[in-house]
């Protein structure tokens, strides 16, 4: 068989082609694009994700008819916990090894950054289980206990800086460490060219323009939601006016590769994500904004040995050289705040 691994839930076989529509999903932003990228014809993989969430009793994916550029699908945060521990389960069977509760639980927002720290940390024998689930929703699943470590980037609703202000959170403060991360670069992606000429996020209100927008819960969508305040500010608008005036607000995507997916394949005309993902899907890359990646670690698993392990590649020169290969700053990294 070419299954690697096959798991029973509820009488339903959740397997590779489950894990192939659920990460393809993720990355494109369409059930059919995610069952053609995963090899499944497309009645075969609706069915498949439907059956699984009738018999585990949550929604996976929420799938959104017609509106600007046509349906669209995206993973929930149960959904993306599904494919996480699914990820997870394959590369331990890979290894051979018995299916385990994770080393290290990471969740949080999307970045490749965590990604490829999650992969280097497997190369040396580390399980590690990586959601990305949004800042907010990785916050909430750390206060849970649900994770070891949650990745975040939020701008401080007074405008200095980002994440250092979560210590002071009557939520947080006394509970976690801030371990600083790096620095990347957000921006409007757009095709090449520009053809709608946008440079600015007043040009969203333009009634020739639509915006693929971010989750909520998200970093990106935080950032974007406090710009279109601004811009309410100078126009001597209400917010929620400004924001019924951009086409697709309400149009959310839960990744950074989903939203240039979108604008690459001209179901948007300009989306917020980072440079990488301008880079992955040949789109051009407008700066707005460099943003710091931190991550929010509970303090009573700070000397745990998976922790320990995490923050001593986030300090090494490996990690940094990596991470600058991606093209972010990552003058800094492991640095523990509390």
């Amino acid at each position: 068989s070419k299954l690697s691994f096959m798991i029973l839930a509820s009488g339903v076989v959740l397997d590779e082609e489950v894990l192939a529509v659920l990460k393809w999903l993720e990355e494109v932003g369409s059930l059919r694009g995610a069952s053609e990228r995963g090899g499944l014809a497309y009645a075969r993989a609706w069915r498949k994700l439907s059956s699984i969430e009738r018999a585990l009793g949550v929604k996976l994916a929420e799938r959104v008819a017609g509106g600007y550029g046509g349906g669209r699908s995206f993973l929930t945060p149960e959904g993306n916990l599904v494919l996480a521990r699914l990820e997870f389960m394959s590369r331990k069977a890979a290894m051979l090894s018995k299916l385990l509760e994770p080393d290290l639980r990471i969740a949080g927002s999307d970045c490749p950054g965590v990604r490829l720290i999650a992969d280097r940390l497997w190369s040396r024998e580390l399980g590690v289980e990586c959601a990305a689930v949004g800042s907010w929703n990785g916050i909430e699943l750390l206060l849970e206990g649900y994770c070891d470590v949650a990745g975040v980037h939020l701008l401080d609703p007074s405008g200095r800086g980002y994440n250092s202000f979560l210590l002071e959170d009557p939520r947080l403060r006394g509970k976690v460490a801030l371990v600083r991360g790096y620095r990347r670069r957000i921006g409007f992606l757009v095709k090449p060219g520009n053809p709608k000429s946008i440079r600015s996020f007043r040009d969203l209100l333009r009634p020739d323009v639509v915006f693929a927008n971010r989750n909520r819960g998200s970093g990106t969508r935080s950032f974007v939601d406090s710009m279109l305040r601004r811009l309410a500010r100078e126009e001597g608008l209400a917010p929620r006016k400004v924001f019924a005036s951009v086409k697709g607000y309400e149009w959310e995507f839960h990744s950074h590769a989903a939203v240039a997916y979108a604008v690459a394949t001209g179901k948007a005309d300009v989306g917020v994500a980072l440079e990488w993902a301008a880079a992955r899907y040949g789109l051009e890359f407008i700066p707005l904004q460099e943003e710091q990646y931190d991550f929010l670690v509970s303090l009573d698993r700070m000397k745990s040995a998976p922790v320990s392990l995490f923050i001593e590649y986030l300090c090494s020169e490996d990690c940094r050289d990596e991470l600058r290969a991606l093209g972010f700053d990552a003058r800094g990294s492991g640095e523990v705040l509390t």
